[in-house]
Formats: C-alpha cells, sequence, structure tokens
C-alpha cells in the first residue's frame, strides 16, 4: 500500500504539466464515480439484484441523499479537480440532477476534521488511522466548528503490531505525540477503516477485512480513555466512529460521503 500511495500525486503532477493521457485517465475515473453515484441514486432493479445483502431500506436511503462530500487522498490537487468536474458533468447524463457534489478543500484531512467536529469547543487531538497511513492533527474547535488545524506527520502502518493490546498501545502512543508540548487536552477522537457496532467497539462480521480489526474485543473507547488518563493524569474524553461516518461530518449538513484512498469507501450519515 505504501508503494502504490505514490501513483495519485504522481498522475496530478503529470495532469498540472499538461499530460493528455494523465487528463484522460482522470476523466475516467470521474465517468467512474458518476457512474457508481447514479446506481446508488437511481438504485436500479439489476443493481439490487446483484447486491441482495443490501436491505431495501439501504437502498432507499441513496435515493435520498442529495448533499455529498467526497474526500480520500485520490481527490488530492489536479487529479482530485477534475475526477469531481468530471464526475459532475456526467451525473446529468445518467439522470442524476439533484446531487450536489461538495469536494473537501483538503481531501486527505476530511476525516480529521469530521472527527473533531464531534467535539463542541476546546483543543482536539485528532487521529485517521487507515489502511496506507496514519493522519494526526491538533485542532481548536468552537461552537462544533473547527476554527484552527495544524496537521502532524503521518505515521506508517503499524505492520508489526500483531495482537490487540499493541495496536492500542500504538493508538494511545500517537495520540499522546500528537498534543503539543505544554497544552492539555482533554478530547481525542479516532477515525477507523473498520466498521464498528453500536457500542463503537469493532464489529465481529467485518473484523478480518481490515488491518484494524486486530482491535475486535476491546472495549475501544474506555479502554483508550483510560491508557490516555494514565499517561496524562486527568480525565479524557474519546470518541470513536467509522471513517465513514467521521467523513459525512468533515462539512455540515451532508447526507453522505464517498472517500477515494486505498479503497473505495464511504457513509450514509447516521440517524
Amino acid at each position: 500500500m505504501a508503494a502504490c500511495s505514490a501513483y495519485p500525486p504522481e498522475l496530478s503532477a503529470r495532469m498540472e504539466r499538461g499530460d493528455p493521457q494523465a487528463q484522460a485517465f482522470a476523466e475516467r475515473m470521474g465517468i467512474a464515480l458518476a457512474g457508481t453515484l447514479a446506481t446508488l441514486k437511481l438504485a436500479p432493479p439489476e443493481s439490487r439484484a446483484a447486491r441482495i445483502e443490501w436491505p431495501t431500506e439501504h437502498w432507499e436511503k441513496w435515493t435520498q441523499v442529495q448533499k455529498l462530500v467526497l474526500g480520500g487522498g485520490v481527490l488530492s490537487g489536479e487529479l482530485g479537480r477534475v475526477i469531481v468536474d468530471t464526475a459532475r458533468e456526467w451525473l446529468p447524463r445518467l439522470g442524476v440532477a439533484d446531487l450536489q457534489l461538495n469536494l473537501f478543500p483538503q481531501p486527505r484531512e476530511l476525516m480529521l476534521h469530521g472527527i473533531a467536529r464531534q467535539f463542541e469547543n476546546g483543543p482536539v487531538v485528532t487521529l485517521d488511522a487507515g489502511h496506507t497511513a496514519i493522519k494526526r492533527a491538533y485542532a481548536e474547535v468552537s461552537g462544533g466548528e473547527v476554527v484552527s488545524f495544524a496537521p502532524m506527520p503521518l505515521l506508517p502502518l503499524p505492520t508489526d503490531c500483531r495482537t490487540a493490546e499493541a495496536l492500542l498501545d500504538f493508538l494511545v502512543s500517537a495520540l499522546l505525540e500528537t498534543v503539543p508540548t505544554g497544552q492539555k487536552v482533554a478530547q481525542f477522537g479516532l477515525s477507523l477503516s473498520v466498521h464498528l457496532d453500536e457500542a463503537g467497539n469493532i464489529d465481529p462480521d467485518s473484523a478480518a477485512g481490515s488491518f484494524w480489526g486486530q482491535l475486535h474485543g476491546l472495549n475501544l473507547v474506555a479502554d483508550i480513555e483510560s491508557a490516555l488518563q494514565q499517561h496524562l493524569v486527568y480525565a479524557c474524553t474519546v470518541k470513536v466512529l467509522h471513517e465513514g461516518q467521521a467523513a459525512v461530518h468533515g462539512l455540515p449538513d451532508m447526507d453522505a460521503s464517498i472517500l477515494l484512498g486505498t479503497s473505495v469507501g464511504g457513509a450514509l450519515k447516521a440517524e
């Protein structure tokens, strides 16, 4: 995955240099994105039949989506601009005229902003654990909006962590390292690229499909809060969201999110 991460920025750089092949490739990606979104919005019978595991309510919710936020590393730079502009152009051709695409200004940081907006006021340390790298930031929030945002250097995927406890220690250390020197932070938010249950723990049915599924069996919020408090010696509040839900909240009033990163993901806004 680390090797593959070089391709989107290189493709974007070639587009900026006027490479016609790179431009054409990005446009094809935009058409593919439009086709995917049109399928979700129109929910044709053949698509429903192909995804029998999706309940009817799931399809119906997608047909009602009007405001969609887009993020993820693939959508950065000129590459992202062309993909989204092309998708906007093609959606009406595919029969979808009521879907507003909102490309987040810093697509890689969408989930970090979304998890920060889960807190009302004060400093927040945010972490987005994907499958290529770990993104982190220190944010200041006022009235539920991010008023300042300082990203930190990326961390590599901790592939040497082979147990839930080791992976938990890694996440706690990454959060603590993001706290600015001399600053007291009591609010921490994590976005994870793995499905969660209603309690905010790893969904056992999807654990095997994600590197972060190794955290299955832990009481994530309580265990992270406890570990942080042992180091900081004051009470902390931790919130954990699936990356798609974090992305939905990156901008206000969004109905759903689509992420183009290591893989394609997204989510409907939870009710």
